[in-house]
């Protein structure tokens, strides 16, 4: 299993650098991925638990059916 995607709920809203906007203003959107990561901060109290979303990709390593085995 491997996580693809990491979003973050109730954490302080914080603004980008010198744009101004705001990081996930509404909690529903990744801050880190895999792919194409957006690479934006998260900032939490100290001693808070943060509060995590996010999409994990399952890839079982299933070997293909034997056939025709001799012992």
């Amino acid at each position: 299993m491997q996580v693809n995607e990491l979003g973050f709920v109730s954490d302080h809203k914080i603004k980008l650098w010198p744009s101004g906007t705001t990081v996930d203003p509404n909690n529903d959107a990744p801050i880190w991925k895999r792919t194409n990561n957006p690479n934006h901060p998260v900032c939490y109290t100290k001693n808070t638990a943060p509060s995590t979303f996010g999409k994990f990709g399952v890839t079982p390593s299933v070997s293909p059916d034997q056939t025709g085995i001799r012992v």
